[in-house]
């Protein structure tokens, strides 16, 4: 967990099996102390963050659904945000790029079953966008455009 205290970041370990809490203070200027990995999850995680407070913003302006037949909910997945989608259908958008690995050229899909469902995975039971797409050929991309690029030099 981390908080902005007195401008400076503050990083607080939570109790694990009766250790007891503690804080290190840092100072966001000093660019040595915060690791790439852990700067990359952040960005990542504010990205998320503010995609899911933008759906749910969308999620209460839009209209209620209002055509016959069953339909599933408009519903943030943890990635992406779903309008309401008629039963029996298949919708889709680009993969978000929220991580440097995913594709955002390549689609993420979801179903919405013939009853209004959205789509359960077999194994987990729980809903289910497909995100197969976003990293199914990221490394062939980057040896395609590496190849390319040593063909101009």
């Amino acid at each position: 967990m981390y908080i902005l205290k007195n401008k400076c970041l503050l990083f607080q370990t939570l109790p694990v099996h009766g250790f007891l809490e503690t804080e290190t203070e840092m100072d966001p200027t000093a660019e040595s102390q915060v690791s790439p990995v852990v700067t990359q999850k952040v960005e990542e995680r504010k990205k998320i963050i503010d995609g899911q407070y933008k759906c749910f913003e969308k999620m209460n302006r839009d209209q209620p659904y209002n055509k016959s037949g069953p339909y599933c909910n408009r519903t943030w997945d943890g990635w992406l945000c779903w309008d309401d989608t008629p039963a029996g259908t298949y919708t889709s958008q680009y993969c978000p790029n929220y991580f440097p690995d995913f594709d955002s050229t390549e689609k993420v899909t979801k179903y919405c079953d013939e009853t209004g469902n959205w789509f359960r995975h077999p194994e987990t039971n729980r809903t289910w966008s497909n995100y197969t797409l976003c990293i199914a050929h990221t490394k062939d991309k980057l040896k395609t455009n590496e190849f390319l690029y040593y063909i101009i030099l």
